[in-house]
């Protein structure tokens, strides 16, 4: 007759199960380790394998941190070469004119009245890098004719050189754009106006001129808002005395005006008047 096994301990039965899970847990959280030697890049330290993941509505492949930089590097420079093709395309560089292409701070006809805004123009543009992280722009205004646009086109030119996207939009122009998108022949409404939000710079050069409504002012403001709200500097240009120029475009747009720019006046007498006065 066979002899009975012994009955196992309960107790240490568990306690084994336990040490033995135990120790699966500690295998598992170890890093795994291929030839007897952990792969890890020798910059940032990572463990080298096969990562993915979506940025900017693009797929990126990486191995390490340093590659995932690399890649979103080139990503950022192709939204930003595309960024510009686009607004290229909506905003020719010959909305300048052939009267005010060559324009620069060197070419400035310096004259009594005109010193504060030169001034504020080179510093502006010179700062361009710095009034990016402010979104702090300018506001000319002063009488007709006094270099007004000229100052405008420099700072254009300039931030152009330093590789980033600006637009020149005279304001007549854009209130007539903005109008025709209502017709079937027309512009799109939302690529002029994200254009706008979403270059480096924008100019709306002779603020005043040309037939303001309701709707003009609803998306002047929206252009103004997003602009403000993604620090993105702005120029703007005037004719106009400060108080007709709250009457003309209303007092939400003036406001966000006061906001998110300097007002700067140009006192000197205009080119045409000079030349007058000289002949």
């Amino acid at each position: 007759m066979a002899e009975p096994e012994p009955l196992k301990n309960p107790i240490e039965d568990l306690l084994q199960q336990k040490i033995m899970t135990n120790r699966n847990i500690d295998l598992l959280s170890k890093p795994q380790i291929e030839n007897s030697s952990e792969k890890a890049c020798s910059k940032c330290h990572q463990e080298i394998k096969n990562y993915h993941e979506i940025y900017e509505g693009r797929a990126i492949f990486y191995t390490c941190d340093c590659e995932r930089a690399e890649e979103i590097k080139k990503i950022d420079a192709e939204l930003e070469d595309e960024k510009k093709e686009k607004l290229r395309r909506l905003f020719a560089q010959t909305n300048i004119g052939k009267r005010f292409m060559n324009c620069s701070f060197q070419n400035f006809q310096k004259r009594s009245g005109s010193e504060k805004a030169l001034n504020a123009a080179v510093n502006f543009a010179k700062n361009f890098k710095q009034k990016q992280e402010t979104g702090e722009g300018i506001l000319f205004y002063g009488g007709s004719g006094n270099g007004k646009t000229h100052l405008a086109v420099a700072i254009v030119r300039e931030v152009v050189r330093q590789g980033y996207s600006a637009i020149f939009q005279p304001a007549a122009e854009l209130q007539y754009r903005l109008n025709a998108t209502y017709h079937e022949s027309g512009e799109n409404e939302t690529e002029i106006m994200s254009g706008l939000v979403e270059s480096d710079l924008t100019v709306i050069d002779d603020l005043g001129k040309g037939k303001w409504s309701e709707k003009v002012e609803e998306r002047f403001y929206v252009i103004l808002d997003g602009r403000y709200r993604e620090l993105r500097p702005t120029v703007i240009t005037t004719n106009l005395k400060l108080s007709d120029l709250e009457g003309y475009v209303g007092n939400a747009v003036f406001d966000r005006l006061k906001e998110m720019c300097v007002f700067v006046l140009n006192s000197a007498k205009s080119y045409r008047a000079l030349k007058i006065e000289e002949a």
